[in-house]
């Protein structure tokens, strides 16, 4: 009975799986995959639906896994994470669509996948250059889908590239205008109004903008909140391992960490990293003691998005009451800014 009772749980797996796909509809999507060495693990499919952003947390078991929604009129891209939102696969979806895919657990562009002709021809590109997205260097892979976009002015998978892969913080002026060169229909509101929201530029309503109270993960995963009206003087710091720049700035972090001892000074370290596995490794390897932050969504999060971060890294020096006297990507001439505001 105890053997039975172990195959039992595997046995209804594949079963519902294979209900899932007999029936989809075209009132809905369906996703049926394999994750490497039939691994058992959580999954997230996270995709925009009517007026809400869906995160749906599912599971592979054996290495097998199924997934059944609802996309709104027009499609939906569709990002499928690990339980900690590192991205593993991506694809294009509407109602009445099948899509099957593999996905590598430990390679975000290792996955394929099939079911219709956008889905597919971003699975190639993303194969075909699988090697060089790996090692995340802005300048290459900016370069890369550019040429990309470039040569196929009239596919929704340039669109996709850029909102999903292309690194905005690095060149935000470029992506903008990479953005206008793609063809109207194959760059429809759905994949672009949330990552031009995300995007914007430093301008009058950003500048304005007050430093309201941001919440955040901490290193031990417990909420949090940042909020201004608790000092004289506030540095909230922007940063990501791709801008490669972080190592510059540490030395003058661990300085102005000092002034924050003495109670009249904050500091938040804000990580825009897609994923805590690189804000926790980042942390790590820095050796930080000061607060640090990171929050689903990055630039995107609540809080945050209304402060328009246009590249990285990135600096605000706001004052008690969340008025922002100061932004930029120096953190020399935030550091003078924060010398004239001390009390």
């Amino acid at each position: 009975m105890a053997k039975y009772s172990k195959i039992l749980p595997h046995l209804l797996m594949a079963v519902m799986a294979m209900l899932l796909w007999a029936c989809s509809d075209d009132n809905t999507f369906t996703i049926q995959g394999t994750v490497d060495g039939g691994r058992t693990m959580n999954l997230r499919i996270i995709y925009t639906g009517e007026d809400v952003t869906n995160n749906v947390l599912t599971a592979s078991r054996d290495g097998k896994f199924a997934f059944k929604g609802h996309a709104p009129e027009g499609g939906a891209l569709v990002r499928v994470t690990d339980n900690d939102f590192r991205p593993l696969a991506t694809v294009f979806v509407h109602n009445g669509d099948k899509i099957s895919m593999t996905i590598d657990a430990t390679n975000p562009y290792g996955y394929t996948a099939t079911g219709n002709d956008i889905t597919e021809r971003l699975g190639q590109f993303v194969t075909a250059n699988a090697k060089t997205l790996a090692l995340r260097t802005p300048k290459t892979t900016n370069a890369l889908i550019a040429n990309y976009v470039k040569g196929h002015r009239d596919d929704m998978v340039s669109t996709i590239l850029l909102v999903t892969e292309y690194f905005v913080g690095n060149d935000p002026v470029g992506a903008g205008k990479l953005l206008e060169t793609i063809a109207r229909p194959a760059r429809p509101d759905l994949l672009t109004a949330e990552w031009i929201a995300s995007n914007r530029h430093t301008g009058g309503e950003q500048v304005r903008a007050k430093v309201l109270p941001i919440r955040y993960l901490d290193r031990g995963d417990t909420v949090k909140t940042f909020d201004p009206k608790k000092a004289h003087v506030n540095l909230l710091v922007f940063t990501n391992i791709e801008s490669g720049r972080r190592d510059s700035i540490i030395d003058a972090l661990r300085t102005l960490n000092e002034r924050r001892a003495k109670g009249r000074f904050a500091m938040l370290d804000f990580s825009m990293d897609t994923d805590t596995i690189n804000w926790s490794r980042n942390a790590r390897t820095d050796s930080v003691k000061w607060p640090t932050a990171w929050a689903v969504g990055s630039i995107a999060a609540p809080g945050v998005d209304r402060l328009g971060i246009p590249s990285l890294p990135y600096f605000i020096v706001a004052d008690s009451t969340g008025r922002q006297v100061y932004r930029g990507s120096s953190l020399t001439r935030a550091r003078a800014v924060i010398d004239s505001l001390r009390p």
